[in-house]
């Protein structure tokens, strides 16, 4: 859906004004902070206002010079390893060390390491890599390297764990939901 909205910006060179550009990254935000049974509407709603945003950022821009201040384009390239291993340090880091709010940091900044690593060591380096024997040499190593981890997350997590569903609650003190009164 945002990718839809950002194309069809683009086509059409919507360039807003600054406080267009601030009013949408306000409702975006204000979109975030909304309660969490308003997560069927606030979804949605984020997706667009951030294609909108996205669309919107031409360089020069109040949007477009944010987004290009070197600690968000650092924290850009990194997105796809933060996004692989953010969860499996909070979950690992759930069974070892807990859900208090130290150990959730401390898990964060473990999964930003090892975003860091495998940024370094394996996305740059197949990125320069031609396909030829090497590449396909270093997909087997690291196919063979990652099987640990299938086999623990696939055998031995999910009989130590007692629910997943069960994480987000304890870790952000969530009460669960009211039970349906019968009658």
């Amino acid at each position: 859906m945002g990718a839809l909205v950002y194309w069809f910006a683009s086509r059409r060179h919507f360039t807003p004004g600054p406080l267009v550009e601030l009013a949408v990254a306000g409702a975006l935000i204000a979109s975030l902070a909304a309660p969490a049974g308003l997560n069927a509407i606030t979804t949605p709603g984020a997706v667009l206002l951030t294609g909108m945003l996205l669309a919107g950022s031409r360089q020069g821009s109040l949007v477009g010079n944010a987004l290009s201040a070197a600690p968000l384009v650092s924290v850009g390239r990194l997105s796809y390893s933060l996004y692989l291993w953010h969860w499996p340090a909070l979950i690992i880091g759930k069974w070892t060390i807990g859900t208090s709010a130290l150990a959730v940091c401390l898990c964060l900044l473990v999964g930003f390491v090892l975003a860091c690593l495998s940024y370094w060591l394996v996305e740059r380096p197949i990125r320069t890599l031609r396909h030829s024997v090497l590449s396909a040499l270093a997909v087997v190593c690291l196919l063979g390297a990652l099987w640990p981890a299938f086999y623990f997350t696939s055998t031995i997590a999910p009989a130590q764990a007692q629910s997943a569903n069960n994480f987000l609650p304890a870790m952000f003190k969530v009460p669960p939901p009211p039970a349906m009164a019968r009658g």
